[in-house]
C-alpha cells in the first residue's frame, strides 16, 4: 500500500492510496488517519482510485474515518472511479448511502468550497 498526502489551502488533506486496503495495512493508516484529525484536519478527501481491493477491515477504518471527521465538524469525501470493484463493493454494503463518493478529486475539492 502506498500512501501520498496532499494539503489544500482549503483546510482539507487528500489521501491517496494505492494496492490492496487490506487487514495488515489498516491498523498504521487507521492511525494515521487518527492522528491526522487530532491535529484539526477534519475535511479528508480519501481518493482511492488507485486502490484495486478492500477487504472488511478496510471498510471498517472508513466507518470509523466517517464518523470521526463528523465528530470534529469535518466530512470524508471519497474518489472512486465509477466503474471500479471498489465502487460496486460500497454500494454493496450501502456505504453509498452514508459516504460523499465523487468520480475525480476535482469534484471532492469543488465540494468543500461550497
Amino acid at each position: 500500500m502506498n500512501v501520498a498526502i496532499e494539503e489544500h489551502h482549503l483546510s482539507a488533506r487528500t489521501i491517496r492510496l494505492t494496492g490492496r486496503l487490506e487487514a495488515s495495512v489498516v491498523p498504521t493508516l487507521k492511525e494515521s488517519f487518527k492522528e491526522m484529525i487530532r491535529s484539526g484536519h477534519c475535511n479528508l478527501i480519501l481518493d482511492l482510485s488507485k486502490v484495486s481491493f478492500i477487504d472488511s477491515s478496510g471498510l471498517g477504518m472508513l466507518s470509523s474515518i466517517l464518523h470521526a471527521t463528523s465528530a470534529c465538524g469535518g466530512r470524508l469525501r471519497c474518489v472512486v472511479d465509477a466503474d471500479s470493484a471498489i465502487l460496486r463493493t460500497l454500494i454493496l454494503v450501502r456505504f453509498e448511502r452514508v459516504l460523499s463518493i465523487y468520480s475525480t478529486h476535482e469534484e471532492a475539492l469543488r465540494s468543500i468550497t461550497l
